[in-house]
């Protein structure tokens, strides 16, 4: 799903010291269709994987937001979404990020949205294998509640032709440890991706 934002002037917003930051860096900003109604905080842009040769994302070279700059970012959304229960973390795949910096920013999001329960974001599935068990339930204490994955295909010849970059059996690893620690995920599949040869 598509949003599309007025382009507004960066804003001076008081963050541990004053610092200049736009809420959103573009004029349409993605999420996925069931996050509609959350609040969209943007933590990333671009990818970390930056490779997928079908995916306009990777147009973006990755540029991963300061807390600071993301506590201003969080401050001025709340001041538009007050009462937002659920939370969206913007960026191609804010799970790459660490387990301490993604708990410090659902700590940012704790004291400007006190009625959040729920914080979803996109994520590639090596992101998943990359974090322990500890971490996985770590996260999901302190408010996790979805990840948004591209499969795109289950034939591993399309994703090495397509340069996915993740087997068809590390997708099914990450799946299998995001049920046992009862971690809500959709991924998305691309009809056609592999053309007439590769479509069945």
């Amino acid at each position: 799903m598509t949003q599309s934002y007025e382009s507004e002037p960066e804003i001076s917003m008081q963050a541990d010291g004053y610092i200049q930051v736009r809420l959103f860096s573009r004029e349409e900003i993605y999420l996925p269709i069931w996050e509609e109604g959350a609040a969209p905080l943007e933590v990333q842009i671009g990818c970390g994987w930056h490779r997928c040769k079908f995916c306009d994302f990777a147009n973006d070279p990755l540029h991963v937001f300061s807390l600071p700059e993301i506590d201003a970012k969080a401050q001025m959304l709340a001041s538009v979404m007050p009462d937002a229960e659920r939370v969206f973390l913007l960026g191609e795949n804010p799970f790459m990020l660490p387990c301490a910096t993604l708990l410090a920013i659902f700590d940012i999001i704790a004291h400007w949205f006190p009625r959040v329960s729920q914080i979803s974001m996109y994520a590639r599935f090596d992101d998943v294998l990359h974090k322990t068990d500890e971490e996985l339930v770590t996260l999901v204490d302190n408010g996790l509640s979805r990840l948004h994955i591209g499969l795109e295909s289950g034939c591993q010849e399309v994703l090495d032709l397509f340069d996915k970059g993740i087997r068809v059996e590390d997708a099914l690893e990450a799946c299998q440890r995001l049920h046992a620690h009862d971690i809500d995920f959709a991924f998305t599949m691309i009809a056609g991706l592999g053309g007439k040869q590769l479509s069945d």
